[in-house]
């Protein structure tokens, strides 16, 4: 096969660096038990620090919405919240793609 530029530390195939295939989707559930993530939202909404407050909606929209953590940052509700229910995310974002996030009635 013809190397490019005739570079010719470039390898075909990432073994030839030690470098395993990746794998993908693990189908396992990473989340917190929910028993456990109750109490910690219970905590920080009873502390008296305005951070510790905004920690768990932070915490909240990440979990219920499933927000990313800098979505979750820069979460308006005011401009985020449609009419309609859906939840309109602008800032934040993967790549800057705008998204909507459907909400359970």
């Amino acid at each position: 096969m013809t190397r490019f530029f005739k570079n010719h530390r470039i390898a075909l195939e990432n073994s030839a660096f030690g470098v395993e295939n990746r794998v993908y989707v693990l189908n396992q559930d990473k989340s917190v038990p929910g028993a456990f993530y109750d109490r910690i939202i219970a905590d920080l909404k009873a502390s008296p620090e305005i951070n510790d407050n905004r920690i768990a909606a932070q915490l909240q929209l990440q979990r219920e919405l499933g927000l990313r953590k800098e979505e979750a940052f820069k979460f308006d509700p005011g401009r985020a919240v449609m009419r309609d229910g859906t939840v309109f995310i602008q800032h934040g974002t993967k790549g800057g793609r705008e998204r909507t996030v459907k909400t359970v009635p």
